[in-house]
C-alpha cells in the first residue's frame, strides 16, 4: 500500500512538473549591462530559434532587435547594446512558431556606452577560424607540414 501511495505521489509530480514545462523555454538572464556580453540559455524540441528584444512586458510589442535567427544552439552570448535603463523582454520563437517570454529586465549602466545602437553578429565558425589562424605562425605557411596532411590547407597563403 505504501508502494502504491509513493508511486502515484510522483506521477502526480511529474505530470505538475511536465504542464509547467514551456516549449520553446528562455531562461530570464541576470546582471544585463550595456556593453558586456550577457549568456542567454534557451531551448526546446522544435529548434531552429529566433530570439528577439522587445519593449518590457510587451509580448505584442514591435521588436527592439533580433539577438539571433535561426540558431539550432542552445545558448548565445549577446552583446547588450541597449541603453542603460532600457526595460525589456526577450522573446524565443520556435521552428513552430511557438512564443515564450523572459521576465521584464533592466539594462544596467556598464562603464562604456561604445556599443550603444550597433550591430552585434556572433558566429561560432568565424571564432573558430580566427582562434586557428592564429595558432599557425606565418612564416610557417606554406613551408610546414602538420602532422595530418590538409588539416590547414585552406588557411595557406
Amino acid at each position: 500500500m505504501k508502494f502504491f501511495t509513493t508511486a502515484s505521489t510522483l506521477a502526480a509530480l511529474a505530470s505538475l512538473v511536465a504542464a509547467q514545462t514551456s516549449d520553446p523555454f528562455i531562461n530570464t538572464p541576470t546582471g544585463v549591462t550595456t556593453c558586456l556580453t550577457s549568456s542567454l540559455t534557451f531551448g526546446g524540441t522544435h529548434p531552429p530559434f529566433t530570439l528577439v528584444v522587445l519593449p518590457g512586458g510587451q509580448a505584442s510589442g514591435t521588436p527592439v532587435e533580433t539577438i539571433v535567427s535561426g540558431t539550432n544552439a542552445t545558448t548565445y552570448p549577446w552583446l547588450v547594446n541597449l541603453d542603460a535603463g532600457s526595460y525589456i523582454t526577450l522573446e524565443i520563437r520556435d521552428n513552430n512558431g511557438n512564443l515564450q517570454y523572459t521576465s521584464p529586465i533592466t539594462v544596467i549602466a556598464g562603464t562604456s556606452t561604445s556599443c550603444v545602437g550597433t550591430t552585434a553578429t556572433w558566429t561560432p565558425s568565424s571564432v573558430l577560424l580566427v582562434s586557428l589562424v592564429s595558432l599557425v605562425p606565418l612564416s610557417c605557411c606554406k613551408a610546414c607540414s602538420p602532422a595530418k596532411p590538409g588539416l590547414f590547407d585552406e588557411f595557406m597563403i
